[in-house]
């Protein structure tokens, strides 16, 4: 994926879900489809946005995962799957990296 460095001037987006809106057409994905990052850590859409703040917006994506068995490809039913994030862009705990931000992951 490539690099997309936007600026945009904070007085006329207030919010994080603001940011995202305005930058939703110019890389032709939903606004609904970003998660969006300050200082590695997660934010809510609400949370404000202060003049020269660098924040890092990621889009989503669906995993798709299809277990099958080895000798004959079959399909296997009633499989769990545990997926989580691990680590922060900077390669720290996801955990600490999320603590105090309301509906972080972790």
């Amino acid at each position: 994926a490539e690099l997309v460095n936007i600026s945009l001037p904070a007085d006329l987006y207030g919010t994080m879900g603001d940011i995202c809106t305005a930058v939703s057409p110019e890389l032709a994905i939903p606004a609904s489809d970003f998660t969006v990052f300050r200082r590695e850590k997660q934010q809510e859409l609400e949370a404000a946005v202060e003049p020269f703040d660098a924040i890092d917006l990621w889009p989503l994506a669906v995993l798709d995962v299809k277990v099958r068995v080895r000798c004959c490809f079959g399909s296997v039913e009633g499989v769990a799957l545990e997926a989580r994030q691990d680590y922060t862009m900077a390669g720290s705990s996801c955990t600490e990296a999320t603590q105090g931000a309301r509906g972080g992951v972790g």
